[in-house]
Order: structure tokens, then C-alpha cells, then sequence
């Protein structure tokens, strides 16, 4: 037997073997199924357990100009989702688009050890050194403390050089700016400081080394405050295979609390919100959490300080 994998615009043109498509129930009676290209529509025979709008996998034989279906395989809801994403990005690339996601899930967190001890201890597990990273922040707070105005963080990151990232604040309704721009939103943004004034005082970096250990990549670096102050280590674990969080979170979470080995469970806090794909957006946004708690434990310990 031929085995063929089809659309159903080629499968028109099949007079034997059997044939596999991808495609989506349309119409339940006459049985019609549109396949992934939305391009073409089939109608075929058989009784299936099948919903209208579902997806499945299609196994047909032609008998007598008609193609028969013997098997229907339902594709889940998550495969899906990940399926419509891969197929945007396909076609954002043969538009000769700016691609913005990445294929990648992300971990950024703080950890208690020094540079020089994690780094120690990402070479031991047998990560080989690659290259450095950089990544800064930059707020924006409104100007004279204007009303209806937010705090806007600006971000960069060198995994990502063409791009600069901007996220809001949460608002009350659980509504957040989020916005990935090229590098010339820099030049716009400091023009608007009838709106927002850059609070240069309160920028962080993080400068390090990147990793590589089989699908994962490891960022260890030291932030620092206003370019000068050091605050703590920071620690970026990036799962290359996937940016599909429900498919590698526990692997994630399991591996970071073995290479950090200090007693502690982290779970990602983000993903109670997001369990949708992963993005770009989505790694700066730990940073910015984290330099943000950072600043936050610097305002405290100086109020004390003043206090006493």
C-alpha cells in the first residue's frame, strides 16, 4: 500500500493509495472537511464521533471516485494551539516580517550565591561557556506625578538585539501594557517627557555568561543599580525545545531546583496567569519583577537606615 501525506487540494488528484490529511470538520451533513490551508474543502464517507469544528487527523482510501475515511484521530485543544502558532510564525517569516516570539521557554530568578559560586557550579554540571549577555531597564514614571498616566518599563535584551520591549504596569483589572518594538522606540521615548520622565536613578542591568548544557541554555550575571551598585546574582534558565509552557514546566521547575540545590521550591509565578505560549515578552517581564523587588528592598533597607 502507497502511504501519502496530503492536503485537500492534492488529494483531488489521488486515484490510489492511502492518503493522511490534517483538516477541520465543516459541515456534518454532507461530512466535509476543510484542510490546515483553508485553501481547499473534501467531502468523504464514513461514520465518525466527531464534533463539528473539530480537528483530526483523517486516514482515507479512495473506492470508487470517493475516498473513504478508516481512521479519525481528534487532535487535542493544546497541540493546536501550539499548531496556529507555529503555522503565524511561518507565515510571518515568508512576509519577510520582524518576528518578535521565540521557540523558547524562559526562568529568570535571583539566587542567594555569588556569581563566582554559580558559575562554579553551572561548569561543574558540564555547561560549556558561549558567549556573553546584557540586559538593562530603564522606568518611566508619569511627569510631575500626572493622573492617568502609568510607569512604563523599558527593556533590552542582547538575545534579542533588535528589539526593545515595553511593559506596563497591572492594573487593577489584571490589564497590562505589553509592547515589542524595534530599537527606534528609543529615540520617541525621551521625547515624551510632557507624559513620562526616565528615572535614570533607579536603572538596573545585568551583565554575565551564557551557557550551554544539551537543550538548555544558562544565563548567570550580577545586576546592578544605576549602572554602579551591586544587588545580586540573577540566573536565566532558557529549555530551547519548546515555548509551550504546560509541555515543559515541570521539567523546568525540576531542573532549576536541582542545579540550584539550595533547599528552596520555585515555582514560576507568572504561569498561574499564563498558560499559553511563551514569548519574549514573557522573559523580560521576570526581569523586570525581579529588578523591581530589587529596588524595592534597597528603598526599604534606606528608610531604615534614615529611621535609625
Amino acid at each position: 500500500m502507497h502511504f501519502f501525506r496530503d492536503s485537500c487540494e492534492s488529494l483531488r488528484y489521488r486515484s490510489e493509495g492511502a492518503s493522511l490529511i490534517c483538516a477541520k470538520v465543516i459541515c456534518l451533513s454532507p461530512f466535509t472537511v476543510q484542510d490546515w490551508s483553508g485553501r481547499a474543502s473534501f467531502e468523504i464517507n464514513g461514520d465518525f464521533n466527531i464534533s463539528l469544528g473539530d480537528c483530526a487527523f483523517f486516514l482515507l482510501s479512495p473506492i470508487k471516485d470517493k475516498f473513504v475515511c478508516q481512521r479519525v484521530t481528534i487532535i487535542p485543544e493544546q497541540l493546536l494551539e501550539v499548531a496556529r502558532f507555529l503555522a503565524e510564525e511561518s507565515q510571518a517569516i515568508q512576509r519577510k516580517e520582524n518576528v518578535k516570539n521565540v521557540f523558547k521557554y524562559f526562568r529568570v530568578l535571583e539566587v542567594k550565591e555569588s556569581v563566582k559560586a554559580m558559575k562554579e557550579k553551572v561548569t561543574k554540571l558540564g555547561a560549556v561557556p558561549n558567549k556573553a549577555f546584557h540586559v538593562d531597564y530603564l522606568n518611566f514614571k508619569p511627569t510631575n506625578n500626572q493622573t492617568g498616566i502609568s510607569p512604563l518599563g523599558l527593556l533590552h535584551h542582547s538575545n534579542f538585539p533588535l528589539s526593545s520591549f515595553l511593559l506596563g504596569t497591572t492594573s487593577s483589572e489584571g490589564k497590562q501594557v505589553r509592547c515589542v518594538a524595534d530599537r527606534g522606540i528609543d529615540l520617541i521615548l525621551p521625547k515624551l517627557k510632557a507624559g513620562l520622565t526616565p528615572e535614570y536613578a533607579g536603572s538596573f542591568e545585568c551583565n554575565g555568561m551564557e551557557y550551554t548544557f544539551r537543550d538548555f541554555t544558562i544565563r548567570v550575571g550580577v545586576a546592578s543599580m544605576a549602572n554602579s551598585t551591586t544587588k545580586g546574582t540573577l540566573v536565566e534558565i532558557e529549555f530551547r525545545p519548546t515555548s509551550y509552557i504546560t509541555a515543559c514546566l515541570g521539567l523546568l521547575v525540576q531542573f532549576t531546583n536541582e542545579l540550584l540545590n539550595d533547599g528552596e521550591k520555585r515555582y514560576p509565578k507568572f504561569v498561574k496567569q499564563r498558560r499559553t505560549l511563551y514569548t519574549a515578552l514573557d522573559t523580560l517581564q521576570q526581569y523586570k519583577d525581579v529588578f523591581t523587588d530589587m529596588r524595592r528592598r534597597t528603598a526599604v533597607i534606606a528608610g531604615n537606615t534614615t529611621s535609625t
